[in-house]
């Protein structure tokens, strides 16, 4: 027993000295890992990738407005659908409903029957300039 107890205790210092020897050689090759990746971001190569990449991203971020203008300028009708899609039924009953308290206004001050349709003609022709998604409401 006392020769089993001395073989046990023998293979349990090789375990630990084994542990101990991975543990060091993980903490080795992180601290490797480490440096190559210092080495790597000092290297001109790679300011070269990071400065390409960051004028990609620009590009792209700089791109998308005037895919925007180009959209909204050269295609309005289509622009304008889609924005009748996006705004849907409520945005429909905001504007109308921002006209009616507009136009209720105007009859309810000006008592004058003809400055009366003139004024609510004015209205309706500002109303389809800032909003002409909803030109067909002014008709």
């Amino acid at each position: 027993r006392v020769q089993q107890a001395a073989q046990l205790q023998a293979q349990l210092q090789l375990l630990l000295q084994a542990e101990a020897a991975q543990a060091a050689a993980a903490a080795r090759v992180q601290q490797a890992a480490q440096a190559a990746a210092q080495l790597q971001q000092r290297s001109p190569l790679y300011q070269v990738a990071r400065v390409q990449q960051a004028a990609q991203e620009q590009r792209v971020v700089s791109f998308l407005p005037k895919v925007r203008e180009w959209f909204v300028q050269k295609s309005t009708a289509l622009y304008h659908s889609w924005q009748r899609f996006v705004g849907g039924k409520r945005a429909s009953d905001d504007a109308w409903k921002m006209y009616k308290s507009l136009r209720d206004d105007i009859i309810i001050r000006v008592k004058d029957d003809a400055t009366r349709q003139h004024l609510i003609q004015d209205l309706r022709v500002e109303m389809r300039k800032d909003y002409p998604q909803w030109a067909e409401l002014w008709n």
